[in-house]
């Protein structure tokens, strides 16, 4: 992980960042919230060149998490006014496990219709 935090120091994070992944019609996310999303981990046209590996997901989680901290130039997309995220000691964020947490879904709609009897 970049050097630019200090085991010590308090962080934004997001389990879904850290551990979510999603199937969406943009791509692979880390998450589908109601009518919010994170920004695509990978894009559909990333997947279909085959370019989709368990390193890249790591890799893209990493740039969000930095971007939610401000730091770099990725685009946090709605992740930037989520209230999902929490403060944490860096030393506790990990983004190489997948799973864990129910979070891994699959869009199966467009639009949304607000009539799922299982959605949040």
């Amino acid at each position: 992980m970049n050097e630019e935090f200090s085991p010590d120091d308090n962080v934004l994070s997001c389990e879904f960042i850290e551990r979510g992944l999603s199937f969406q019609l943009e791509g692979i996310t880390a998450c589908c919230e109601s009518t919010m999303q994170s920004p695509p981990l990978l894009t559909p046209e990333e997947i279909n060149a085959g370019k989709i590996s368990y390193e890249l997901i790591v890799e893209r989680r990493k740039k969000l998490f930095y971007a939610i901290n401000g730091k770099g130039d990725f685009d946090p997309g709605m992740c930037k006014t989520c209230s999902r995220k929490y403060r944490a000691k860096f030393k506790d964020i990990s983004f190489e496990f997948i799973g864990k947490i129910p979070v891994m879904n699959i869009q199966h709609y467009t639009t949304c219709n607000m009539r799922c009897k299982y959605c949040c």
